[in-house]
C-alpha cells in the first residue's frame, strides 16, 4: 500500500511540474506573439513596414512563438501572414509564397471554424495559380466560416472584382450580396471602391450599390455619392 502511494505521489508531482513547464512555455510564446502582432497591426495602419530590422524583428518573434507552441492556429497563420507582408515589401524572397501557403493550411487544420486563414488562402492562391477551382474553394470556405466577416466581405469583393470577365451568374449574384453588406459598413464600402479603382470596375459598383440603394438613400449615402459622381463626369 505504501509503495503506490509512493507512485501515485510520484505521478501526481510529474503531473503538476509538466503542467508548470506548459504554461511557462505558453505563456512564454504568448509573449513572442502579442510582439510580432503588435508590429503587424502597426505596418497594416500604416500600410508599410517601417524598415528592414522592424520587419526581422517581427518575423523573429512569431518565429519563436510558433516554435514553443506550434499547435496554436493563431501563431502559424499570423508568421504566414508577416512573411507576407515582407515579401510584399520586398524584405524577403518570393520563393518562400508556397511555404506561406502552407503555414495558412497548417491554420485551417489546426482550427478549421476560423474565417481568416481561408480568405487569405484565396487571396494568396489566386496570385499563385488564379482563378482555380482551389481558389473558390478557398473562398467558399471563408464565407461558410465568417460570411459577415469584415476581412472576408473586403477579400470576396476584390476576388470577384478582379475576375468579373470570368465569373459564372452565381458569382455575380455573389457579388451583388457582399456589396449589400459593405452598405452598413464604411470602412468595407471605401475598400469595395478601392478594389473597383484598381480593377476598372467602379461604373459596374456604382450601378450595383444603386440598385440596392433607394433614391433618397443614394443621396444620403456620402461614400457612393462622392465616388460615383467622378464616375458620372
Amino acid at each position: 500500500m505504501n509503495g503506490l502511494k509512493k507512485l501515485i505521489a510520484t505521478l501526481l508531482a510529474v503531473v503538476t511540474i509538466w503542467s508548470i513547464h506548459t504554461a511557462y512555455v505558453r505563456g512564454k510564446a504568448n509573449i513572442y506573439y502579442f510582439r510580432a502582432e503588435s508590429r503587424l497591426n502597426q505596418w497594416a495602419k500604416n500600410d508599410k513596414i517601417k524598415d528592414k530590422e522592424d520587419y526581422q524583428k517581427a518575423l523573429y518573434s512569431i518565429t519563436l512563438a510558433h516554435q514553443l507552441d506550434p499547435g496554436h492556429p493563431h501563431y502559424v497563420h499570423i508568421l504566414g501572414r508577416i512573411i507576407q507582408w515582407g515579401i510584399d515589401f520586398g524584405f524577403d524572397s518570393d520563393s518562400k509564397l508556397p511555404q506561406v501557403k502552407q503555414y495558412f493550411l497548417s491554420s485551417t487544420k489546426l482550427r478549421p471554424l476560423w474565417p481568416d486563414p481561408w480568405i487569405d488562402l484565396a487571396l494568396l492562391n489566386d496570385s499563385l495559380e488564379g482563378y482555380t477551382p482551389e481558389t473558390v474553394h478557398y473562398r467558399d470556405q471563408a464565407l461558410k466560416t465568417g460570411p459577415y466577416w469584415d476581412t472576408v466581405t473586403s477579400g470576396v469583393i476584390k476576388l470577384l472584382l478582379k475576375h468579373w470577365d470570368v465569373l459564372s451568374n452565381s458569382d455575380k449574384a455573389l457579388l451583388n450580396k457582399e456589396l449589400k453588406i459593405t452598405l452598413k459598413r464604411n470602412a468595407l464600402l471605401e475598400d469595395a471602391f478601392y478594389f473597383s479603382n484598381q480593377y476598372h470596375q467602379v461604373k459596374r459598383v456604382c450601378n450595383i450599390l444603386k440598385s440596392l440603394l433607394l433614391i433618397n438613400e443614394q443621396s444620403e449615402n456620402f461614400i457612393v455619392k462622392r465616388n460615383c459622381a467622378i464616375e458620372e463626369k
